[in-house]
């Protein structure tokens, strides 16, 4: 999912009531919201992934992982 919008809109809310809904439907086993900025995505990304297994990975100002990993807008 992508959530979009000015800062204090609500994003992070959202996906917090995401996790919360998917572990409710036991999709997830955990409702865990796990928040990092689009500048902790660099090359270590698998291990971030891994950390966040079985929850909610938020990105907040996921824009700029762009140019940080080679993607063209």
């Amino acid at each position: 999912m992508i959530f979009s919008g000015s800062p204090g809109t609500g994003k992070t809310e959202v996906a917090r009531l995401c996790g919360e809904i998917l572990r409710i439907e036991g999709v997830l086993p955990e409702g865990r919201l796990m928040v990092i900025s689009g500048s902790d995505v660099t090359p270590g990304f698998e291990r971030i992934f891994a950390r966040a297994k079985g929850s909610v990975l938020f990105i907040d100002e996921a824009y700029s992982i762009t140019s940080s990993v080679g993607f063209v807008s």
